[in-house]
């Protein structure tokens, strides 16, 4: 914080005077600061003291002047101070001199320990003079103030003035963690009202009812200025500001705060629907999502340092950046960006090195056992669970037609329909290649398949395969989640069993993920609009999924999927928007400058809306896993500036320090043969 002191006839104060004790205790510290030009204001602490019994002395004896304060007769530094230039710098102050003034002015419990963010508070609702924390760790004061990081807790028992006194002072003398700025006159003999920087975002924080019975959570966005952020089920939304107490969604809606008739915002209203505010307090969980690092006090962690990952009994191997010759600086550098804002919205950053993790770093309140959302990166899940189908003998392969499976979403009557169309050829390589035929294209916002509209139908796949043919299937690809979840709804008819059920059996389980850490609701229908049917997965398991894939679908010496089916998965069969895929898996290609030349680094792997993404990087023996709330924000485009600046070039780097010859292919470990099938290729019925 600046403060900025000109001169003019006295302190400009608002309308509403503050008691003299309040306005002697601020002039005073001001002056210290004046005299002292951004020195030490503990220097000033012995004066601070003698000077206070003075005045206590001086109003006691002194009579006032008719009409006047008698404030000169007091103050005979006056006329020093407030002519002297203005000053410019923080005032940092110490804790001595901050609780010594609190004491002055009449404050009481200055000694308690830190607060808590399930006591955030306004100091004072009435007042125009508010404490607004700024970097919870330059709150230097938080154990002997009881500030936090998303509000003023109540510092005093009393009321009226007093609150006017703990908000000024407050401001006066926490500096980095407070907003105050002072007004120049302008004109002679005349001096503006005191201007206090408050951040109106904090009206609007709290939580609020919404749809379906839940809750959703209301609060600045720390790393966006004028910004808000909207927490529902753990998923951070942006509001961009549009007006006074109005803000824009991702989907560009209005978003409407509403007051009462005292200025106190009681509702928010999106698309037309009003939902009450509950209360203005933020839960503990949820406030240390708003910032990319937070410690249980409150503190925003601002400095990263790399730390190997712990090891656990999860059956994945760890060491450290050194023992695989991998330069810690470039890494180091992208974590300190992600807790700096550069790279917005990141949640997790996972690095595996020649089968061992060498880097695990958590934001946003996400922890080891915290499952994620995966969003589209689930796909990659359906290929997999589709080659395990076919390896035990449920489906015949990429070639096995669908119409014989997913009739029955249609009926009788509109199966004989729909077996005179193109459809009959569909297949479920068609569909695990994005490739159907039909008019279904996410990233077109007037495609009729478009998978907004889908999630609105009360049978998603009656709704897919009732859309429009636009050519012969196996042509074109197009993104269509819909296609996706076809081929699961496929495998869930073949196997007779329900996908997550299907999954924890033949996948999870094999890999050492427990039933409770994979929430998976497959259900589709219109009850799943809001989750989407993806399956969330904690970090580590889907650091899991990649390293399986790397190594040919074996997994601590058991082929948990035939190494055919991920050669298969992994082969380039279309073209997205100017990126290759192959069965529900990107492929990504990086070009890198090393020296005179330029590297070329193929991956592949899963990509999910929000910064979901697995990279298996063959060439380098690497895998990179990063998990992400940017939903609404091109957080996939962070992903992949951050593979490029920083985790390629240290893979690389390391590649060069061992002169290790880069290998070409996923790599291959001997693993047992899988089991043989339990029995035949079903066949569908309608």
């Amino acid at each position: 914080m600046s403060l900025q002191i000109y001169q003019g006839e006295h302190l400009p104060l608002p309308d509403w005077q503050p008691a003299e004790m309040l306005q002697d205790a601020v002039r005073e510290t001001l002056a210290i600061h004046a005299t002292s030009r951004i020195g030490d204001v503990g220097s000033g602490l012995h004066d601070v003291r003698s000077r206070t019994q003075q005045l206590k002395t001086a109003r006691q004896t002194t009579p006032r002047r008719a009409g006047g304060t008698g404030r000169d007769a007091i103050h005979p530094w006056r006329k020093r101070f407030v002519q002297s230039e203005p000053v410019h710098g923080p005032i940092d102050g110490n804790e001595r001199l901050l609780r010594h003034i609190l004491r002055i002015i009449g404050i009481v419990d200055v000694n308690a320990g830190p607060a808590t963010h399930d006591r955030i508070q306004s100091l004072e609702q009435k007042v125009s003079c508010r404490v607004i924390p700024g970097p919870p760790e330059a709150e230097k004061y938080t154990g002997s103030v009881q500030l936090l990081s998303g509000g003023g807790h109540t510092l005093i028992r009393r009321r009226g003035r007093h609150h006017i006194r703990a908000c000024l002072v407050t401001l006066a003398l926490l500096g980095p963690s407070a907003s105050l700025a002072w007004t120049q006159p302008r004109t002679a003999g005349r001096t503006d009202r005191q201007v206090t920087t408050v951040d109106r975002r904090r009206e609007f924080s709290g939580t609020y009812d919404y749809r379906d019975g839940d809750s959703i959570i209301v609060a600045p966005d720390p790393l966006r200025p004028g910004q808000l952020l909207a927490l529902l089920e753990e998923t951070r939304y942006p509001l961009r500001p549009a007006g006074r107490d109005r803000f824009l969604n991702v989907a560009n809606d209005t978003i409407a705060f509403v007051r009462d008739a005292s200025g106190v915002v009681t509702q928010v209203v999106e698309r037309g629907t009003r939902f009450r505010r509950r209360s203005p307090v933020l839960p503990l969980r949820l406030a240390l999502m708003l910032a990319p690092r937070m410690t249980t006090t409150g503190d925003v962690v601002r400095t990263a340092r790399y730390r190997p990952p712990q090891a656990l009994r999860d059956n994945i191997a760890v060491g450290s950046v050194g023992e695989f010759a991998v330069p810690e600086g470039p890494l180091t550098t992208m974590l300190q960006r992600v807790l700096d804002g550069t790279y917005a919205d990141v949640d997790a950053v996972l690095l595996s090195v020649e089968g061992r993790l060498v880097l695990e770093e958590y934001f946003h309140g996400t922890t080891q056992d915290l499952p994620h959302q995966l969003r589209s990166a689930t796909k990659t899940v359906i290929a997999l669970l589709a080659g395990i189908a076919i390896d035990r003998g449920h489906l015949s392969g990429e070639s096995e037609p669908v119409l014989p499976w997913l009739g029955r979403h249609v009926g009788p009557a509109a199966f004989d329909t729909l077996v005179r169309t193109p459809r009959v050829d569909l297949t479920l390589g068609d569909l695990l290649s994005m490739r159907p035929g039909l008019a279904c294209n996410d990233w077109d916002p007037q495609s009729p398949g478009r998978e907004m509209l889908l999630y609105q139908q009360p049978d998603w796949i009656r709704a897919f395969l009732e859309l429009p043919f636009l050519e012969a299937p196996g042509k074109h690809a197009r993104y269509c989640s819909a296609s996706a979840l076809a081929a699961g709804r496929i495998i869930e008819h073949a196997t007779q069993r329900a996908l997550p059920d299907f999954a924890q059996e033949v996948l999870f389980r094999r890999l050492g993920v427990a039933d409770t850490a994979h929430p998976w609701r497959f259900a589709l229908d219109s009850s799943s609009q809001r989750d989407f049917a993806q399956l969330r997965l904690r970090p580590r398991d889907l650091l899991k999924l990649g390293l399986l894939i790397q190594q040919h679908g074996c997994w601590m010496g058991q082929q948990v999927v035939s190494a055919d089916w991920i050669s298969r998965m992994t082969t380039r069969r279309a073209t997205l928007n100017s990126r290759e895929y192959g069965l529900l898996v990107w492929h990504q290609d990086f070009s890198l400058r090393q020296a005179d030349t330029t590297v070329r680094v193929a991956t592949v792997g899963a990509s999910g809306h929000g910064g979901q993404k697995i990279y298996v990087v063959p060439t380098l023996d690497a895998v990179v896993v990063f998990t992400g709330s940017g939903y609404g924000s091109d957080a996939s485009s962070a992903a992949n500036t951050m593979m490029a600046a920083h985790v390629l070039p240290a893979l690389l780097s390391r590649a060069t320090a061992m002169r290790k010859k880069p290998q070409h292919g996923l790599a291959r470990s001997d693993c047992v043969a899988p089991q043989p099938p339990p029995q035949s290729v079903g066949t569908g019925t309608c």
